[in-house]
């Protein structure tokens, strides 16, 4: 027997006794299994069955200690009933039997707070599995980028045969007309150290002779963009910046060096660089200088009384907005409109100041040119739903049926995008991030829908909003998928975090594109007002004459559904809906900041009502 047990130090006490002793203040030792055994003058036999015994409980040990005192007190019961030590361990039977018994007597017999304590335990080792199982699966899934995207978007600009693509011609023209000595710093994006020469209006205007110089120096440029606007495609093969030659980077005013690809990138960088979002647009901004120099020129054939002239820039600028939509993204189409929208401006102003300026032919012809133009069919979605498939394959796994998992690049490129910040983006310039970064991010496999349930509601809530979209605003103006995805709460919006941080503001697109039409349906009436005024040297008293001479049809209000107004003023025609208050006010626009704004009273919903006022459509007011 080990002397030390027989006659134990004040360490080995110390270290033998329950906490619960020490904290008052007892030194029991009672912990302690081997100064039990010496003490009670059990046989080496019977000491060594109690001893396996009470090892094999799998107890706490308190409880071990108390089984121990019931075995040495089971057999000094045995030896006071006149058997020995040997004889009551042939009775004793399997040390590691009895220990089951005893063990599973002991844990039935425990408190419920020290079941509970117990059950916890082993629900967090059962969880720490499951995690870990979890994380391991979280970890191994990579996304696969398997559908080129960006070739989709380009798909209409490079079926265009070369030799009827307008943009090869534009670049030549662009180059030549910047000017630019040094290109690596190419300077302003537009040409003139002086853009507000573009604004020039009428030659009493001190900048006129300035402005008149300024389009003598790009009478070629001016000749490329009508004769580009005049082919059906702009040819214009969209891509990320080193994707451009030279040429095209010359012509849109950017820098010439490539910029740096870091082969050693995160995989959640390269998985968003190399997306169809970062592709770039930049001859959209060219596509609006080019309508700002139409303009300018235009108003100087205005002043010169060359009605040919004027006419061939209007149906250029409307070349323009066609070509724009090129890729069929939102934002090309909105440019497209805005383009539309500024011929529709120019075309108003110039038949405000210079009434018959074009006779009965070329109205007719620029009127079709106009009606040609539909802005709904101009705006579309479907470069949205290819930003979101392809951000889908470069967050997901993918299994090969349509479904996946979110991956840990998918969780960074998230983070990248604004919306976990749980889950920073960049867990190398910060070790605690990377730490709990790295510990949580599993987890989102719980939390985040799966790659087939997010197309799935994504594709649902596009095709709710298209639905609504082919219907006049009036009748719906609250689409019904923006309106789902505004009212998600919390968890929803955890669940499906893409659709949180992609979906685009179409709410805003469908009151823009039905102002646009709006704008169109003033210019078909403003264009049948100036022929009937050519053929009965008079306005109309009503509108009604228009039709079917002058207009097959009547356009309606937008807002209301029912009749246009109209009214004279100072003997010219003005056409206006009631706008959002409902409310004929006479034509007279609404004010904001103290200026008339035509169309700030457009809108369909009736809180807008306090815009006081209503939306101009057509003035034939100089």
């Amino acid at each position: 027997m080990n002397s030390d047990a027989v006659n134990p130090s004040v360490l080995r006490r110390l270290r033998k006794t329950p906490l619960r002793d020490l904290l008052r203040g007892q030194l029991t030792g009672r912990l302690d299994l081997d100064a039990k055994l010496a003490s009670s003058g059990l046989s080496p036999r019977a000491g060594r069955l109690v001893s396996d015994t009470v090892r094999r409980t799998r107890l706490w040990r308190l409880e071990k200690a108390a089984v121990a005192d019931e075995l040495i007190a089971h057999f000094r019961d045995g030896r006071a009933a006149g058997a020995t030590d040997e004889e009551l361990a042939e009775r004793y039977g399997d040390p590691a039997a009895a220990a089951k018994l005893i063990g599973r007597a002991k844990r039935r017999s425990r408190s419920l707070p020290a079941k509970a304590f117990v059950w916890s335990q082993m629900a967090a080792a059962i969880l720490i599995v499951l995690y870990a199982g979890l994380a391991l699966r979280f970890f191994v899934g990579a996304p696969q980028v398997k559908v080129d995207y960006v070739e989709r978007i380009n798909a209409a600009a490079l079926a265009v045969p070369e030799d009827q693509r307008a943009w090869p011609t534009l670049r030549a023209a662009w180059i030549e007309a910047r000017e630019i000595d040094d290109w690596d710093h190419p300077g302003p994006k537009f040409l003139d150290p002086d853009p507000a020469v573009l604004d020039v209006r009428d030659p009493s205007d001190p900048a006129w002779g300035e402005a008149e110089a300024f389009l003598d120096r790009q009478r070629r440029l001016l000749d490329a963009i009508r004769g580009g606007a005049a082919k059906p495609r702009l040819g214009f093969v969209a891509g990320f910046h080193n994707d451009l030659s030279l040429d095209d980077r010359r012509a849109l005013g950017m820098h010439l060096n490539d910029e740096p690809s870091d082969a050693g990138a995160a995989a959640a960088d390269r998985l968003i660089s190399e997306s169809l979002i970062g592709v770039l647009l930049p001859h959209l901004g060219l596509q609006r200088d080019a309508a700002r120099l139409l303009t300018l020129d235009t108003w100087r054939a205005v002043h010169r009384g060359d009605a040919d002239h004027t006419a061939d820039n209007l149906r250029a600028m409307l070349g323009l907005a066609h070509q724009s939509i090129e890729q069929s993204v939102l934002i090309n189409g909105l440019v497209g409109v805005s383009i539309f929208t500024q011929s529709a401006d120019l075309l108003e102003e110039v038949l405000a100041l210079r009434p018959g300026l074009w006779p009965d032919d070329q109205l007719q012809a620029i009127a079709r040119d106009f009606a040609g133009f539909k802005p709904r069919r101009v705006v579309t979605i479907e470069g949205e739903r290819m930003f979101m498939y392809d951000t889908l394959q470069r967050l997901y796994t993918d299994d090969g049926r349509g479904d996946g998992r979110i991956t840990d690049e998918g969780i960074r490129v998230l983070s990248m995008m604004g919306n976990m910040s749980f889950a920073p983006a960049d867990r190398r310039a910060d070790p605690l991030a990377s730490v709990v970064g790295s510990a949580v991010a599993p987890g989102s496999l719980l939390v985040v829908a799966s790659r087939r349930e997010t197309r799935m509601l994504f594709d649902r809530l596009m095709d709710g909003w298209e639905a609504d979209y082919a219907r006049p605003l009036r009748e719906n103006v609250e689409a019904s998928g923006v309106a789902e995805v505004e009212a998600w709460g919390w968890r929803k919006r955890m669940k499906f975090p893409t659709l949180t941080v992609l979906l685009p503001a179409l709410d805003a697109v469908r009151r823009t594109v039905e102002r646009a039409e709006g704008r169109r349906d003033g210019v078909l009436i403003g264009v049948a007002l100036e022929r009937y005024r050519l053929e009965h040297d008079r306005w109309p008293a009503d509108l009604a004459e228009l039709t079917p001479a002058f207009l097959p049809v009547l356009p309606v209000d937008r807002i209301t559904g029912g009749p246009l107004r109209y009214r004279l003023e100072e003997g010219r025609p003005v056409i206006y809906s009631v706008g959002g208050d409902r409310d004929d006010d006479g034509g007279r626009p609404a004010v904001q900041r103290g200026e008339a704004c035509i169309d700030l009273a457009a809108f369909w919903s009736e809180d807008a009502a306090f815009y006081e006022g209503d939306w101009v459509i057509w003035s034939a007011a100089e």
